[in-house]
Parts: structure tokens; sequence; C-alpha cells
């Protein structure tokens, strides 16, 4: 944060317009597609075993909501990171980590 602050105060310093976009991640842990993330850990040459590992990991989980006290029927999730998993933050950056590369030159 005080790298793109100070990159944006240089910018401003020499007249240079300045643009920011933030995104957005609420829920993002929700959405990560297992299938592009699988195939995201298999162009980074992961083991194998464990991308078969972290499949399993990701399969067959099933979430249920409660609403004050009525529970409803549990649902197959279909897409997501477990949240509050020490390996969810690992698999949504490894999920993320090509958004730089695939920005327009001269854009931080």
């Amino acid at each position: 944060m005080l790298e793109a602050v100070n990159d944006w105060t240089e910018s401003i310093d020499e007249g240079a317009q300045v643009d920011v976009i933030y995104l957005d991640y609420a829920k993002a842990f929700d959405r990560v597609p297992h299938d592009i993330l699988l195939g995201k850990l298999v162009d980074a040459n992961l083991n194998p075993n464990l991308i078969k590992w972290i499949r399993s990991y990701l399969s067959n989980r099933t979430f249920s909501v409660k609403v004050n006290n009525e529970s409803f029927t549990p649902k197959h999730a279909q897409c997501g990171v477990p949240q509050g998993a020490v390996l969810s933050p690992i698999l949504f950056g490894i999920f993320v980590n090509e958004i730089p590369s695939i920005l327009p030159s001269g854009i931080r």
C-alpha cells in the first residue's frame, strides 16, 4: 500500500494523471472455480500427487445455512476454497496471481 501511495504521489508531483481501480474481493473465496484453479496448479508444475490431494480436498464439500434457529439442507459446494483454512489464501493467491501479467503495459 505504501508503494502504491508513493507511486501516486510521485506521478501527481510530475503532473501526470493518476487513475486508481479498486477490486472488490468480497466473497471472492466463494467463487474460485475448482477446474480453473487445478489447471493453474498443473501449469505451475506442482507435484501431481499434491494436485491430486488438493483436488480431493476441494471435492465433495458441502455447506449449510442457518437463519435464527432454522437450519437448511446442506448443499454441494461447486466452487470456492474453504474459508478459515490455512491453505485457502495460498490457493486464492495462485488463482489471482496472473492478474498483473494480463494488464496492459504501463499499468501497475
